[in-house]
């Protein structure tokens, strides 16, 4: 066949109609895959190879087949980069996101997933456009009775009942009163110690160092802001290490000053 000519409609329903039910050896699909690798494909191919696939839906085995080859695949970070930008500034059409709920509808994250995203989002801060974006999508949604009950249990849930409870003691002894933790407050001038922002209008929370909650000593005791307080529920041994180093900076500090 002569370079730049292109085979008729019938000529290629023939050739499709041929191969159909045909399945590739493992050693062919090999080649035929060491052939393409690193292969660039133009923007005019890539054009119609999207045309071309516009409106195809793949079948529920299909599906299950692409969803096992891809079980357990790790992409590398230069993929995931490049899917990234390929996405960046692109806007689903709302059919698309009414596929994604529906397919998502009643999918639960284990909690190995759910610990994996916690961990990664731990920290993160989000922008005040992207704060105002999840404000706007969510503005005028109805929450389900159902819903607004879980919310309601995870929120005032203490103790055993709620999430990330790990048998901890409960009571904080007699020691930690009031005037102790104004004391503690006004040491640090009412500043969290970890980011150094007072709380609007409110006060810092108290917290123990080493977690112990009776152990009631000034220099066991820190003020958090309330989003830096929640933070300090996880990865405890980091959080010990970290105050007690702060600590021991702050007092070489003072000491040098004096």
């Amino acid at each position: 066949m002569k370079k730049g000519s292109h085979h008729t409609s019938e000529t290629r329903a023939k050739m499709r109609s041929s191969r159909l039910g045909r399945r590739h050896t493992p050693e062919t699909r090999a080649k035929i895959g060491a052939a393409h690798r690193g292969k660039v494909v133009s923007a005019e191919t890539r054009a119609k190879m999207g045309v071309a696939s516009r409106g195809r839906s793949h079948t529920p085995e299909a599906r299950e087949k692409i969803r096992a080859a891809n079980l357990g695949k790790a992409l590398s970070a230069e993929h995931r980069a490049k899917i990234s930008a390929a996405n960046l500034g692109r806007k689903l059409t709302p059919e698309t996101c009414a596929r994604i709920s529906a397919a998502h509808l009643g999918y639960t994250h284990t909690s190995e997933t759910r610990a994996k995203m916690r961990s990664s989002h731990l920290g993160k801060k989000l922008s005040p456009e992207t704060r105002a974006k999840i404000g706007a999508a969510h503005r005028g949604k109805v929450v389900s009775a159902e819903t607004r009950a879980k919310l309601r249990v995870a929120t005032h849930a203490a103790g055993p009942a709620h999430w990330n409870w790990r048998g901890g003691d409960r009571d904080y002894g007699t020691g930690f009163t009031k005037d102790l933790k104004r004391i503690v407050r006004w040491l640090y001038d009412n500043r969290c110690f970890i980011c150094g922002e007072k709380p609007d209008g409110k006060e810092t929370a108290v917290h123990h160092i080493d977690y112990d909650k009776k152990n009631n000593t000034i220099d066991n005791l820190v003020p958090l802001c309330n989003s830096h307080h929640s933070q300090t529920n996880t990865r405890r041994d980091y959080w010990q290490w970290f105050f007690k180093n702060r600590q021991r900076s702050r007092s070489l500090l003072w000491e040098w000053v004096a």
